[in-house]
């Protein structure tokens, strides 16, 4: 599985666990890597030994597929082998085709181990030592069979990533139903046919996407509460402000757009936040009233001074005829881009009309 975080692609470590680097990547092993195929895996110690060297190669190639795919697309990456699989953790890829690549490369190279296994198996001949004809069997089963499993559209498998990409962010609910679906009906399936522990493994992944799925759903329902009470928030701003009939359709217009660009990007609001000073600008902007929209840009250039609301910030105080005020807020704005440095000073040399409410 390949994990994109934002931060550096470093795998904390828990004690005892082993580890080394495979060429330009870190790889952790965890002790709880090696217990479970002890557990699941009844027979022999030289049986049991040899499927878990199977295990571990083969777990350690499905990785290596994600860490080289990732680190082919520029993104640094690391590896966990821990007692449910492994983890790449890679950097952040910007692009869905890159990430679903990174996803399907760790199946595609267990399935070339697969195929090297394979050619074994048909070269060699079939009077091998009994070791050998085991160690084929595993290598077989565990990168062809188990490589098909998790391409089961059941996130955190890579096949759930695969779907979770494919449906896109506006549709992730989506995907955990999915995964919750076929996560039980693998679970009944997985009891019938090997027993209880891969019923139990695909049960707590069916559970993983029920509580992922519980979560999606508050935090939509939350947004949808979130828009409702912004919208009567603005009602009663306005109203306060005596605003007529003719400026109150801009403002539904307004309302429209901003509820349409919620949905696209839902985020949760603060639990201490009971307005957005960005959009209240913005508001009083299209109503024509830039003196009160200044004043809201610079109340959200406090709370978040960054560019953007800087250069907002500048463009309403130019724009409501208070140039010394702008002209300060571009001298004492710490500019991450220097191009967005310079579009405000044009600003200030070179005003743009902007209505005005008489």
């Amino acid at each position: 599985m390949a994990e994109n975080p934002p931060s550096p692609a470093v795998p904390q470590r828990m004690p005892l666990s082993l580890g080394f680097r495979l060429g330009p990547f870190l790889v952790v092993v965890e002790p709880t890597f090696f217990l479970v195929p002890l557990i699941a895996f009844r027979g022999s110690w030289l049986t049991m030994l040899a499927w878990t060297a199977v295990i571990f190669a083969s777990v350690l190639v499905h990785e290596l597929g994600h860490a080289l795919a990732a680190r082919r697309f520029g993104a640094g990456a690391s590896i966990r082998l821990y007692g449910l699989g492994g983890l790449t953790y890679h950097t952040a890829l910007s692009r869905r085709r890159q990430r679903i690549l990174v996803s399907l490369a760790g199946p595609g190279a267990g399935f070339l181990l697969g195929l090297l296994a394979l050619a074994a198996h048909l070269l060699l001949p079939a009077a091998r030592p009994a070791a050998v004809a085991f160690t084929i069997r595993a290598l077989l089963y565990a990168n062809f069979f188990w490589g098909a499993v998790n391409l089961l559209p059941v996130p955190p498998l890579d096949g759930g990533h695969v779907f979770e990409e494919a449906v896109g962010p506006r549709r992730k609910l989506l995907a955990f139903q999915v995964g919750a679906a076929v996560g039980a009906l693998a679970a009944v399936e997985g009891y019938r046919r090997w027993g209880w522990f891969a019923a139990a493994m695909f049960t707590l992944l069916s559970l993983r996407n029920v509580a992922g799925w519980i979560r999606l759903a508050a935090e939509q329902r939350i947004q949808r509460q979130l828009v409702r009470l912004r919208e009567r928030m603005w009602e009663q701003a306005l109203t306060l402000d005596d605003v007529g009939v003719a400026h109150r359709g801009a403002l539904r217009e307004t309302m429209r757009e901003l509820h349409e660009a919620s949905h696209q990007q839902p985020v949760l609001p603060e639990p201490d936040q009971d307005r957005d000073p960005a959009l209240l600008a913005r508001i009083f902007e299209e109503l024509g009233v830039p003196g009160r929209a200044a004043d809201h840009a610079l109340d959200a250039h406090r709370h978040d001074p960054s560019d953007a609301s800087a250069l907002q910030a500048v463009r309403l105080l130019v724009a409501a005829g208070r140039g010394p005020e702008a002209e300060a807020l571009v001298v004492r704005t710490r500019w991450s881009v220097e191009a967005t440095r310079a579009e405000a000073v044009a600003m200030l040399q070179s005003p743009s009309p902007t209505r005005s409410r008489h």
